[in-house]
């Protein structure tokens, strides 16, 4: 059996509890300890509230989101959007009576061109994963 493992952080209630388990692993594998304030592009940042002692580490990536906004740069309306969306406005695919209504073709390759489900899909997987903060943009 082999396992290839890449990166690894962990923590511990204690130092020496963390000493302990990183010793095991280099006599085990070898490993190199660096600074893990960010690994893979996600930075942590650890703080310890002082009047309870709980640790709290924070994950983001400033990163992710600065190179996705410089590739979607072009496509950034320069105007300030409003919300909400303005009353009596409907989109809508259907005519009055309920039936489908095909958009132009055209404007389909447009709007698949522009990449807009992929922004919107890299956006989702950003505020799942490392910044909620930008469900409320």
């Amino acid at each position: 059996c082999i396992i290839h493992t890449d990166d690894v952080q962990s923590f511990c209630t204690t130092a020496e509890i963390g000493a302990a388990i990183a010793h095991k692993f280099d006599e085990r594998f070898k490993i190199s300890m660096v600074d893990s304030s960010e690994m893979l592009g996600v930075l942590r940042e650890r703080s310890v509230d002082e009047k309870t002692g709980v640790t709290t580490v924070r994950l983001t990536q400033p990163g992710f989101i600065e190179d996705l906004h410089k590739q979607y740069a072009a496509h950034i309306p320069k105007r300030v959007p409003t919300t909400p969306f303005p009353e009596k406005e409907f989109l809508s695919l259907s005519d009055s009576d309920g039936n489908r209504i095909e958009p132009p073709a055209d404007e389909v390759r447009e709007v698949f061109a522009l990449g807009y489900q992929s922004v919107v899909g890299a956006l989702l997987w950003a505020q799942r994963n490392t910044a909620p903060q930008i469900a409320f943009v």
